[in-house]
């Protein structure tokens, strides 16, 4: 050997040595340190059809992901009260008329908003409906306005986390829907998750939402957007948005069957000319879902009348949510004046654009 290599060898040795030396030390601390394994992912909401959906009878809050579209998300929860809890700011921030769009309403804010509409913390929403955008933005917000959560919003936004909502990429859709629980029964509790998915539809299926807009530009007059405006209008959305009014025409017009919610005398247009307008958007729906699971409807005819100070849904906020009672020829309460108005379920909390499916009467006959 050349006396160059040599003493490269003796040089390197101790280099070698050393490297050996702490590949046993580490392998003898693994083999003794406690294993821990990585946590399997939590599973994602399971699949569900809408009649699948709608025949589960869970108390507490349950989660799907609808068949049709599993960018889908459905909330189902036991009671409308659970439903409010969650999900009222949400509402009040991305849909509700006169309030922030650029930050949250902090509880003292969101009740009296709330009763400023003469209804409950339950009643306010039948139903909603939101873009993950919405969502983002919803805790983006409360981060920055340093807003404490309720422990439901904050398992809101632990569920977004884990069905990957949170992603600025998602383009999922988050409904919901209250339990057949009083006042809301079960033919009600299918029309507004009915008309809540009809807006998931309007947000997730390119070919529904261009329809919907050739539809509202291309079929109806100008007398019939009108009317429509004219509706949205009382029922308390931003009806000179064109999104919103367009995505809450298709949810009434085709997807909202209960008479309780909508019936067609509401547009103020002759009977046979809102038949028309229905069948001519049904025969032209995309040949996807929601065609699929949408069923031709006859017009919804006009509910009977409720007995004096009798709870009536309506459709009016986010989804097939908004409730509202129908205030009697006096005063609901001495000293106060009529109950305003309530918005039809069926208002949706997104940016204003366009609300979930027709609130139901503020509350039933007791």
């Amino acid at each position: 050997m050349a006396p160059r290599q040599a003493s490269l060898r003796w040089v390197l040795r101790p280099w070698i040595l050393a490297v050996l030396l702490v590949l046993a030390v580490a392998g003898l601390l693994g083999r003794w340190a406690p294993w821990e394994p990585t946590p399997p992912p939590e599973p994602r909401a399971p699949l569900a059809t809408e009649q699948e959906i709608l025949a589960d009878a869970g108390r507490g809050l349950r989660v799907f992901r609808l068949a049709a579209n599993p960018e889908v998300l459905v909330l189902s929860f036991g009671t409308l009260e659970a439903q409010g809890r969650m999900l009222n700011r949400l509402a009040a921030l991305v849909e509700k008329a006169g309030l922030p769009r650029d930050r949250l309403l902090d509880d003292a804010e969101l009740a009296a908003a709330i009763e400023a509409a003469g209804a409950t913390a339950a009643d306010w929403y039948f139903g909603h409906d939101y873009r993950a955008a919405d969502l983002r933005r919803f805790f983006a917000l409360a981060r920055e306005g340093g807003v404490r959560l309720t422990p439901e919003e904050q398992a809101l936004r632990d569920l977004m986390r884990r069905e990957g909502l949170d992603r600025p990429g998602s383009n999922a859709v988050v409904v919901s829907v209250p339990g057949a629980a009083a006042p809301v029964d079960a033919a009600l509790r299918a029309a507004i998750l009915r008309h809540e998915l009809s807006h998931a539809a309007y947000f997730s299926n390119p070919d529904y939402a261009a329809h919907v807009r050739r539809f509202w530009a291309e079929a109806l007059t100008e007398e019939e957007r009108a009317a429509w405006r004219r509706f949205l209008a009382q029922e308390g959305y931003e009806a000179a948005t064109d999104d919103l009014a367009m995505n809450e025409m298709q949810a009434y017009l085709a997807h909202t069957p209960d008479p309780r919610l909508f019936d067609d005398a509401t547009l103020g247009l002759p009977a046979e000319r809102v038949a028309r307008m229905r069948a001519a958007f049904l025969a032209g729906m995309p040949t996807d879902w929601p065609r699929e699971a949408t069923p031709s409807q006859p017009a919804p005819q006009p509910a009977a009348a409720p007995r004096r100070g009798a709870v009536t849904p309506r459709p009016g906020a986010a989804g097939p949510d908004r409730a509202r009672r129908r205030p009697s020829r006096r005063h609901d309460r001495p000293g106060h004046p009529p109950a305003p108005r309530s918005r039809s379920p069926a208002r949706c909390a997104s940016d204003g654009r366009r609300s979930s499916p027709p609130r139901a009467a503020r509350r039933p006959a007791a």
